[in-house]
């Protein structure tokens, strides 16, 4: 999940319109139908207060945008005349969303988006590699061709000692050239905190350059099948999928890590809605586990000024809030979430096992209550 761009939305003065609805191109008239989908959509954006100048600029987005390739759902998020967020999602929603209020309507993101990793890919040869570094908010930081020494890099026929020593020319030539992408790789890891190193290319030289990675980089290189002449749209889809099952791997095992603290009560994970509220309050919160759909029945408080959330009005007064809305569940907590730095993951495992929630909410703790660090 892209949070640097969510902390920016949530930054943004609402009120906030949003709309989850959806957005499959899969039939003939699919255009037209998204169309209906959205007008009705849009009206309701209306009744519930959206601002004009919003709803036009909602409109060009659902206007402009390429259609999607079959079934898939739609998030837009907007506020004072602009389009804050325009997200397709893996499936559209079992019916239209439509919202507008104090906070942006998050939670669809969680539930149908694994989120991002951060990444560094480069296709190799001998004389140096195309590299791409993404961070953890899905930006590409950097995308450039680290090129060493390309005079001699191929080993040509014939005999003695003339022949031997420009062997040696060779390898010492394509050694460096594999050193210097080496050393570019475990710098741009380091620069985006990497979690996931891909690396595709000549047979040879990847061997080569994952024997010359530090061990840090050693621990989290994949090596897809594939030689430097598939690049482009190939090696994009490859490093995309790799991307995302490790983003879903990390999810999973947040969610296991969950489940066992839960099951060992040693006071590392809470859950409720009580609970939840009073770890976002305390900034004690790693990751906030999302479960059950009755969470978007309840309600809560939310201020600014400090920026907390409670089950009460009196509770956030008592911490010295001024300007206190009532917001929904659904939309306060994922918001609060980002903005104490916690993960936002769905309680689905990679099995398709849910862990049961108490209220739908729950949050692996930093720390044990009371406890420093």
């Amino acid at each position: 999940m892209n949070t640097g761009e969510l902390r920016e939305i949530l930054a943004h003065a609402g009120p906030f319109a949003t709309v989850h609805l959806d957005g499959s191109h899969d039939t003939e008239n699919a255009a037209h139908e998204l169309e209906l989908r959205w007008r009705a959509a849009r009206e309701e954006l209306a009744e519930k207060g959206a601002d004009e100048d919003t709803l036009s600029a909602m409109d060009n987005a659902v206007r402009d945008a390429p259609p999607a390739t079959g079934r898939a759902g739609r998030l837009l998020i907007a506020a004072g005349g602009e389009v804050l967020l325009d997200r397709a999602l893996a499936g559209p929603p079992p019916a239209p969303v439509t919202r507008v209020g104090a906070c942006p309507y998050l939670l669809p993101l969680v539930e149908l988006d694994s989120g991002e990793v951060p990444y560094v890919a480069a296709l190799v040869d001998k004389i140096g590699a195309d590299v791409r570094a993404v961070d953890a908010d899905g930006v590409v930081r950097t995308e450039h061709s680290t090129d060493g020494e390309d005079h001699p890099v191929h080993k040509v026929r014939g005999g003695g000692w003339s022949h031997l020593r420009m062997q040696h020319n060779v390898d010492e030539t394509v050694h460096r050239n594999i050193r210097r992408v080496a050393e570019e790789l475990a710098r741009l890891v380091d620069e985006v905190g990497a979690r996931l190193l891909v690396v595709a290319g000549e047979r040879q030289v990847v061997a080569e350059l994952a024997t010359e990675l530090p061990p840090r980089c050693q621990e989290i290189l994949a090596e897809p099948a594939g030689r430097r002449e598939n690049e482009g749209a190939d090696f994009d889809r490859i490093v995309t999928s790799l991307a995302a099952e490790r983003a879903r791997s990390e999810q999973d095992r947040v969610v296991e890590e969950f489940r066992a603290a839960l099951a060992a009560d040693r006071g590392l994970a809470v859950q409720g809605l009580a609970e939840t509220a009073a770890a976002l309050r305390s900034g004690n919160a790693a990751a906030v586990v999302i479960s059950d759909p009755t969470l978007h029945d309840a309600a809560l408080w939310t201020s600014d000024e400090p920026r907390s959330v409670a089950l009460s009005e009196e509770e956030l007064r008592a911490v010295g809030a001024e300007h206190v809305d009532r917001v929904r569940a659904d939309e306060a907590l994922p918001a609060a979430a980002l903005m104490v730095g916690a993960d936002l993951v769905s309680a689905m495992d990679m099995g398709g096992d849910a862990v049961p929630v108490r209220d739908g909410i729950g949050v692996l703790l930093r720390h044990r209550p009371g406890a420093t660090g």
